[in-house]
């Protein structure tokens, strides 16, 4: 009675494999499964049941027309040294004429706020003190 069951349960198996691949396929009935005409079955079934030992080559995508072949590529190669070239050269010299500048700006600031603003409060420091006392003799030691 085992190899029945057995049996039955391989059948159902089968059917549960085949369902979804062939609906147009008629199933055998449980009385015509315990026949041994069921070599045609198994041939199919094996069809449908996918192998993991076949070996999938995944090749990288080809690629486009654009990335193939762009005839400006040397040009714009050669722009970009040039533009890498000149910023090498004529940069420190434009930041050193503008930081020249910003420091003759900053000195002529700073020393006009200094006549505005520090040069009336030293006076009305020195004004404020007594004069020192001028004496000819030398401090003794």
């Amino acid at each position: 009675m085992e190899d029945k069951d057995v049996l039955h349960q391989a059948d159902a198996l089968i059917k549960r494999w085949r369902a979804p691949a062939s609906v147009s396929a008629p199933e055998p009935e449980p009385a015509l499964a315990e026949t041994p005409a069921e070599e045609p079955v198994a041939a199919e079934s094996e069809e449908d049941i996918p192998v993991l030992t076949e070996a999938v080559s995944e090749e990288p995508p080809l690629p486009t027309l654009t990335e193939t072949y762009d005839p400006h590529a040397a040009q714009r190669q050669a722009l970009r040294e040039e533009l890498d070239q000149w910023l090498d050269h004529a940069l420190p010299d434009a930041v050193l004429r503008v930081l020249d500048g910003l420091a003759d700006q900053l000195i002529g600031q700073l020393g006009q706020q200094a006549r505005q603003e520090l040069l009336p409060r030293l006076e009305a420091a020195l004004r404020s003190q007594p004069p020192p006392m001028i004496t000819d003799q030398e401090p003794k030691d």
